[in-house]
């Protein structure tokens, strides 16, 4: 047999219905496996080492033996693993052809997120290399959804976005290359998601679905929890299977995974999913995602925001009524004082939407790259009404691409709101109080 062999319902082709013979063979390659893991692990100890190890964020064979390969990995402290999402024609690079215009705002707990249905229980969960990838339009909705979703409601422990390759940021798509870090979308919001993560302001959801898999299970020949990473082009892996935990799960609350004779346990989430409207509510009630109008909603006391396609519609936030014109946007308030939104003295705003080169033409559903253009990079500005609850503002500044704050000031109305627009060439803002 060989790994293209290890279907997620069991082995495939001229193997078919051989589980046993294939839960062998997948149980001895596993414990070969974990055992150099296990040396190794005991030789860095022996030296001295006192640092987190992994084994790799890699895996081999097909869904059957996703679990084996998970169970391997535990041999080391950290989890890892690898995905991608969007990108389109040209391999690594951005050219003219197909775009993968697809958003992760109307498939909750796929894409980038999908990789937190292998969290294991009692070990730090960690991703080294994650990106949306240009020409993607919608890559805004990448570093919050890994933020919020990810190090806050799921309690991940290191997001590493991949990859960075200058010390600043370049001009366009950075050297028309879909791996690329240093531009706004990706660094230009981390302030922001950094800010709330570091201060706390995400609660780690309750676990809601706490699987247990059995060594026989792990070993019967095909995939026992019905969820694999497969397929899919430099490292850019679809989550498939038979689900015995909905992906979406990961919307509401922590989904982890025992090696152990424990009992598994999975809440009832009729009260955090109503399936008529399309919402999905976080158990810690933080997080809305309302992935009927692919739309996701902050609602901490402090940081809130609203990331996805929000045009032309208004949002009462517990801190701020917002009225977006925009079509997609990430639009995101901090309180750089560390105090709940509507008491803070002064709250940062980023405010990001969809970008493209100089000359850039995408036909009308963005499925196609007509012309790739050259920098410099044209940012489509948000515009958007907003008036915050609490004590009246006295300022609102809008600050440069390193927060140094520029000369003017946005005006603000009678009744306490502002508008943003664009017209200061900017995505950060300050509001003072």
């Amino acid at each position: 047999q060989g790994a293209h062999h290890w279907g997620s319902d069991g082995p495939q082709y001229e193997y078919q219905g051989q589980f046993r013979r294939t839960g062998d063979y997948i149980e001895f390659l596993t414990k070969i496996q974990r055992e150099y893991y296990e040396r190794r692990e005991k030789q860095l100890r022996d030296i001295g080492f006192q640092g987190a190890t992994v084994t790799t964020a890699w895996k081999s064979g097909g869904p059957g033996a996703e679990m084996a390969n998970l169970y391997a990995d535990t041999a080391a402290d950290v989890i890892d693993r690898h995905n991608y999402f969007g990108g389109g024609a040209g391999g690594h690079a951005i050219t003219e052809g197909n775009v993968n215009n697809e958003t992760h705002l109307d498939q909750p707990g796929h894409g980038l997120l999908a990789l937190g249905m292998f969290q294991v229980a009692n070990h730090p969960f960690a991703t080294s290399e994650v990106l949306q990838m240009a020409p993607n339009p919608w890559k805004a909705e990448a570093a919050p959804l890994l933020g919020f979703y990810g190090m806050g409601l799921q309690g991940w422990d290191a997001v590493y976005t991949f990859a960075m390759g200058s010390y600043r940021m370049g001009d366009g798509w950075n050297r028309l290359g879909k791996y690329v870090v240093e531009t706004p979308h990706y660094m230009g919001q981390f302030p922001a998601i950094a800010f709330a993560i570091y201060n706390g302001h995400i609660q780690e959801g309750d676990v809601v679905a706490a699987r247990h898999l059995t060594m026989e299970q792990v070993f019967s020949g095909k995939d026992p929890l019905g969820q694999a990473l497969s397929g899919g082009g430099f490292d850019d892996k679809k989550l498939v299977g038979n689900f015995t935990t909905p992906p979406s799960t990961l919307a509401i609350g922590r989904v982890t995974i025992a090696f152990d004779r424990g009992q598994t346990k999975i809440d009832n989430l009729a009260k955090y999913h109503d399936t008529r409207n399309k919402v999905l509510t976080s158990t810690t009630g933080e997080l809305v995602w309302r992935y009927g109008e692919r739309i996701v909603e902050v609602r901490t006391p402090k940081t809130q925001g609203i990331v996805g396609f929000a045009g032309n519609k208004r949002f009462d936030l517990p801190g701020a009524a917002v009225n977006v014109q925009t079509p997609f946007v990430s639009l995101l308030l901090t309180p750089m004082d560390n105090e709940e939104l509507t008491k803070s003295r002064e709250i940062l705003v980023t405010a990001m939407a969809r970008d493209k080169q100089t000359g850039t033409e995408y036909n009308q559903d963005f499925s196609q790259l007509v012309t790739v253009g050259g920098p410099p990079l044209l940012m489509e500005p948000v515009q958007a009404k907003i008036q915050l609850k609490g004590d009246p503002i006295k300022q609102v500044q809008p600050l440069d691409f390193y927060g140094v704050p520029k000369s003017g000031e946005v005006a603000v109305g009678s009744d306490g709101s502002f508008q943003i627009d664009g017209s200061h060439r900017t995505y950060y803002y300050v509001i003072r109080r």
